[in-house]
């Protein structure tokens, strides 16, 4: 989950030049670091809580694009009515 939240955004980012999707996508690279700290916490919790992290990432992935996707599709339709 985490990934593709990332991947998404970074392809936001790239695609509409828009840095806000790249500092949005930043806090998800941390989960890779974070792996080596599963020995101090048990795997039972690390696993938990980096579910609970990857579900509110992706969540917020999406909102952010769907924000965007709302933008774009109301930009297309008021040059394709001529306004």
């Amino acid at each position: 989950m985490l990934h593709t939240g990332l991947g998404y955004l970074a392809a936001l980012a790239a695609t509409s030049k828009r840095k806000l999707y790249l500092y949005t996508a930043l806090p998800m690279g941390s989960a890779d670091f974070l792996v080596p700290f599963e020995g101090a916490v048990g795997l039972a919790h690390f696993e938990f809580a980096l579910f609970i992290f990857a579900a509110l990432s992706l969540t917020l992935s999406l909102l952010v694009g769907s924000k965007t996707r709302n933008t774009l599709t109301g930009n297309s339709a008021s040059l394709a009515s001529g306004r």
